[in-house]
């Protein structure tokens, strides 16, 4: 090999570029990409012998290593990425820090690369996509000084194929590898462990009575969930600790290391030296993370037990600073949701990392800046979680905003105490999780000391709603007027947190779900009394009424706590800023969501939503079992037109994102859609689909947005070609038009009262018109009713009753009154049927007939026409696939294998105008009237097995004939439509045994 010349190149040759002059280029390039890189001339190494021990001959391209993480080594190669010579240094040491590689990162650069100038090539790198490579990331969770062998678990990121990317993303890669995956796991296990064994150990050794206080002090209503939290925030603030007491700052104030601490006072460390310490910071700062720590260290914790256990919390401490993960993971809010025990009662759910990080790329990316490598640009930027629990997502678009001011050439390091006093708003009702939220922030520059920020605890207490106060006020208050608790900064009394109208450029939430049902209020909060709920439900209502009287389209109540928050969000944004939330999947779809749906399409533009279509494991948060989605969107500058249909991007994946690298090259694949041709695909990772997309174009605002939650694409666009009157199909190009118009279902029956007012189940609370009794246990009375759903009898077209009724009157119904509500009852009744929750894995029937008019109930609604045809026409609809495919991207799926709608949905469920006196609704009409006696005693299986039913097959021919579309294209079309709906997650809801018979699993 010649010698590298001056330049890079190989003396001696000329035309084609050498692998080490890429590698020099690339090495530069990467370097101006971080502060810290540019700060540190060894941070960057590039083709240095002996870098790594052991290997005296041999350079390794380059490697990568900032101060407090391990290093990240880079293999390049012309063509496809050296995926085993990168595996194969997993495990060395490197001569400078000693510290093995946990993580390498293939390259591979195209070949063409090879004929540019070495000017081009330095040009070219400076450049967003300017030289296009290919990446894949390996790691193992391997000991200090062990190499990585054959036998041991690789972890490899695609898992097949690579990612391609330019030098900017490779930065972003360098950051993301310095936490492998498994380690991040297995050390978030290891030390949720511990906390929960030193929780129990304090149990053993407290007063009853001291422990409960000390749950009281923290707010926790459980003794056992607040020992725990305790033990969090300590082994928080020792890691905080041993941060600070590097500083030059508190140094000269006395503060010293776990270690000298212990070297000082023996081990275990004294209460009192505890004590002592971290009053020391509290006088200088960091109020949020030492105030709770130290209110936590009861007068009265026995002095030995109680050091014992802080002892063992601070070595905990030191082994998570020791993984070397740096700010890499926030232990805070990793920990937070495994240690809390009313997160299901609460619905106050904790995004998990990588779908922070997937919001926050998708929704930082869309802020406008003339220059990010402006300081004073980039500080101005407003950004708020109003609902931040732990800090997940404040501390990841954060992280974002200092990447791209980093890439840009500024100075992330200076631009931290100006973000943190002014650029940040952070606001929830448990003091604790802010306490880590202001945790995580501040230790990202933790050197950089800052005055009073924006993050805070806000209460409930007092008839108060914590941050929904904002809907009235520009600034947060308690009832007492003294303020905010701060949850930063050196004031040690409360001060209010202004957070004007109209004032943030990102608004990045995930809010709580909570809804009144089953007698539970909006506002049930461990540690909140009934009175108290009851009172800030009150308040709720009149901010509501008040934002109702100056014009403000109102939240709807009955879809909970989310849709105040979205309110919220909308009147803190100003013109063009950026909305991420996370929010149910009911959002989505259900019609308590609609007014929702109306402002995101009439007052925001560029709307994003994405879902997770998994069998299991769909949830964005932490331990929710329910649908959820992320939302990013951009408040219009211009006047809200309410008239606007607008379209929704609707990402379905097939999986969520496990790690944060993954998170991060989702989001890019979801922003490169914005110039994507045609209106769906898919989307690829490596060489494995990650999902399917939609850009749907809806018919009205308001619409349910149907295609989000669908795996397969074609099945989004069946739906909306049915909603234009078509019928699509792979064997039909173009689509056909249906013979009978659609519309929507109050266009052709009458809709039957909801099971309120119908009456109740003899037993149950006395409502309604009618007691109910089941029909094997009652005397045959005139008011017979279709009420339960019963899986196991009612799989044909034609049902009989479940119950009969009584006449009921109410205590304070007069008989007049009594027999007017029976009368309207009775009026009401009809002979065709539809479910209104649907279970499609073990229920038949979306739609039934009676041989007479019957009352509805719980599980049926009554849906009237005088016309035969018209009611045994919606039957056959309502049973074919057509119509599931229809009632499942209608209805309601946050659960999955279930389609729930509201009562007052129904009516704008689509359906052919089978009533109309139009020809073709006469000969449908026609058609179910010769047909549907044939099939009308015949069993069918359960929804979810419909590609394999042999009666739903016969159905589907009859109502293609009933559309006049019966053609072999149309019949084999329907043979794929219904094969693809029974494999969605939503239709069979992970069912093991579905998923064996469709040969999904084993």
């Amino acid at each position: 090999m010649g010698q590298i010349g001056f330049n890079g190149t190989l003396a001696g040759q000329s035309g084609q570029m050498h692998e080490d002059t890429f590698n020099v280029a690339l090495a530069r390039a990467l370097r101006e990409r971080r502060k810290v890189w540019r700060d540190d001339e060894n941070a960057v190494q590039c083709e240095r012998l002996q870098s790594l021990v052991g290997e005296r001959a041999r350079r390794p391209d380059i490697i990568v290593q900032s101060p407090d993480s391990y290093p990240v080594l880079i293999e390049t190669e012309f063509g496809d990425p050296a995926i085993d010579d990168a595996t194969k240094r997993l495990g060395k040491l490197t001569n400078r820090t000693m510290l093995p590689i946990r993580s390498a990162i293939a390259v591979g650069v195209d070949r063409e690369v090879r004929g540019w100038s070495d000017q081009e090539l330095e040009r070219r790198l400076t450049l967003a996509g300017g030289v296009n490579m290919r990446f894949v990331w390996v790691s193992a969770n391997i000991a200090d000084g062990t190499e990585v062998d054959e036998v041991l678990d690789v972890y490899r990121w695609p898992t097949s194929g690579w990612v391609t990317g330019d030098v900017f993303e490779l930065a972003d890669l360098c950051d993301a590898a310095t936490a492998p995956p498994k380690l991040v796991e297995e050390q978030i296990e290891h030390v949720t462990h511990y906390i929960r064994g030193f929780a129990l150990t304090l149990k053993e050794c407290l007063d009853d009575e001291v422990a409960r206080e000390v749950a009281i002090n923290l707010g926790q209503g459980s003794v056992d969930q607040g020992l725990r939290l305790a033990c969090c925030i300590w082994m928080t603030s020792w890691r905080m600790h041993d941060q600070l007491a590097a500083t030059d700052e508190l140094r000269s104030r006395g503060l010293r290391t776990i270690s000298e601490m212990r070297s000082l006072f023996g081990s275990p460390i004294t209460l009192s030296a505890i004590r002592d310490a971290w009053s020391t910071i509290l006088e200088y700062n960091y109020r949020s993370i030492f105030h709770p720590a130290l209110a936590a260290l009861h007068h009265r914790m026995p002095s030995l037990n109680g050091a014992e256990v802080l002892d063992g919390l601070s070595l905990l401490a030191e082994r998570v600073t020791a993984t070397r993960l740096g700010n890499s993971v926030d232990f805070a809010g990793e920990l937070f949701p495994k240690l809390l025990d009313d997160r299901e009662n609460t619905a106050a759910f904790y995004t998990l990392p990588p779908s922070a990080e997937l919001l926050a790329r998708l929704a930082v990316n869309r802020l406008e800046l003339s220059d990010w490598k402006s300081a004073q640009e980039v500080a101005e930027l407003k950004i708020a979680d109003l609902a931040c629990g732990t800090g997940t997502l404040l501390r990841a678009a954060y992280a974002k905003i200092r990447s791209k001011h980093d890439s840009a050439r500024g100075d992330a390091v200076g631009l931290h105490r100006s973000m943190m006093e002014k650029s940040i708003t952070g606001l929830d009702i448990n003091v604790l999780a802010t306490h880590m939220t202001s945790a995580g922030l501040s230790s990202v520059e933790v050197s950089i000391p800052h005055d009073d920020s924006n993050v805070g605890s806000v209460s409930l207490m007092g008839g108060r709603t914590g941050s929904l106060e904002l809907l009235e006020r520009e600034e947060v208050v308690d009832v007492t007027g003294e303020g905010v608790r701060l949850s930063n900064g050196s004031s040690r009394e409360g001060r209010f947190i202004s957070v004007p109208h109209g004032s943030q450029d990102l608004v990045i939430q995930n809010p709580p779900y909570t809804r009144a049902h089953s007698g539970r209020g909006v506002f049930s909060v461990a540690g909140t009394t009934t009175t108290q709920r009851q009172h800030s439900s009150a308040r709720l209502a009149k901010l509501v009424a008040t934002l109702k009287r100056n014009g403000v389209r109102t939240p709807n109540g009955q879809a909970g706590l989310g849709t105040h928050f979205s309110a919220l969000a909308n009147m803190k944004l100003k013109d063009g800023g950026v909305f991420g939330t996370v929010l149910p999947l009911t959002a989505a779809h259900a019609e308590s969501w609609q007014g929702f749906r109306e402002d995101m399409i009439s007052g925001y533009e560029n709307v994003t939503a994405i879902t997770v279509t998994s069998d299991a494991d769909f949830g964005f948060s932490a331990d929710t079992d329910i649908n959820e989605m992320l939302l990013i969107s951009n408040k219009r500058a211009d006047i809200p037109d309410e008239q606007r249909p607008g379209q929704v991007l609707c990402v379905n994946l097939r999986e969520k994102p496990s790690t944060v690298v993954e998170a991060t090259y989702v989001a890019r694949s979801i922003e490169d859609l914005e110039d994507a041709p045609g209106d769906d695909g898919l989307l690829i990772l490596g060489q494995r689909v990650t999902g399917s997309w939609v850009r749907l174009k809806l018919m009205r605002p308001g619409f349910p947005w149907f295609a989000l939650g669908l795996r397969n694409q074609n099945l989004s666009l069946v739906f909306s070609k049915l909603l234009r009157s078509r019928l699509y199909g792979l064997e039909m190009t173009p689509s056909v038009e249906l013979g009978v118009e659609m519309g929507c279902l109050e266009d052709v029956v009458d809709i039957g009262p909801t099971h309120h007012l119908i009456g109740h189940v003899r037993g149950h609370e006395p409502i309604g018109a009618f007691t109910l009794d089941a029909a094997m246990n009652a005397d045959v009375t005139p008011f017979p009713a279709l009420w339960s759903a019963i899986r196991t009898t009612q799989n044909t077209l034609v049902l009989g009753e479940t119950h009969y009724g009584t006449p009921h009157r109410g205590q304070n119904d007069s008989a007049d009154r009594a027999r007017q509500k029976r009368e309207s009852m009775l009026d009401a009744r009809g002979q065709l049927f539809i479910s209104r929750n649907l279970r499609m894995t073990s229920q038949a029937l979306a739609g039934a007939v009676t041989e007479e008019p019957c009352l509805g109930g719980n599980a049926w609604t009554a849906l009237a026409s005088p016309d035969r045809g018209v009611r045994l026409a919606l039957a056959l609809w309502l049973n074919g696939t057509l119509g599931l495919v229809t009632r499942s991207g209608y209805g309601q799926s946050t659960q999955r294998g279930r389609s729930l709608m509201k009562i007052k949905a129904l009516g704008g469920l689509p359906v052919p105008r089978f009533a109309d006196d139009t020809t073709g609704a006469k000969h449908a009409r026609d058609v179910a009237t010769r047909e549907f006696d044939r099939l009308a005693g015949q069993v069918l299986e359960p929804a979810s097995y419909s590609w394999r039913d042999p009666v739903r097959r016969e159905i589907d021919d009859v109502v293609l004939e009933m559309l006049n579309v019966d053609s072999p294209d149309g019949r084999r079309s329907m043979d794929q439509i219904r094969r693809i709906w029974c494999r969605e997650p939503s239709v069979h809801g992970g069912n093991r045994k579905i998923l064996k018979a469709l040969q999904l699993a084993r």
